[in-house]
């Protein structure tokens, strides 16, 4: 019988405070509480080209925004990366260092550059890409 190791990969959360987009102070709408919706979408494909662009997209195996919340507005991230490839640590410092002028890289959104937040948690490919959390 021939078994399969899972595959063990590495997310981060990471948690941005948008302060504006363009020059427009950034305001929560109800339309972000929504995956579905067109700002939602727009949103998150912006800050995901941005942080798959800060780092080397052939290492990140997913970026999806798992959240909006208010406070200006507030975007929780996750990436994933296979295995033990980088840390917290170094994705922070690589994101802060690419954030000028409190732009996010490629955008248009400025974000708090002083409350980037990472932190690790790791995963296990179950089956079929599918990853279980462990935290």
């Amino acid at each position: 019988m021939k078994t399969t190791q899972p595959t063990t990969v590495t997310t981060y959360s990471i948690t941005l405070i948008i302060l504006f987009i363009g020059q427009e102070e950034a305001t929560f709408s109800n339309d972000l509480d929504n995956p579905e919706s067109a700002l939602y979408i727009q949103y998150e494909n912006s800050i995901c080209d941005s942080l798959t662009n800060v780092y080397d997209s052939s290492d990140i195996i997913l970026c999806k925004v798992t959240r909006f919340s208010q406070g200006s507005i507030i975007a929780d991230i996750e990436l994933t990366f296979p295995g033990n490839t980088v840390t917290a640590n170094d994705l922070e410092t690589v994101l802060a260092d690419s954030i000028e002028d409190n732009m996010l890289p490629g955008t248009d959104i400025s974000v708090d550059a002083d409350a980037i937040e990472v932190i690790e948690c790791k995963c296990v490919n179950n089956n079929n890409n599918v990853f279980d959390l462990i935290y």
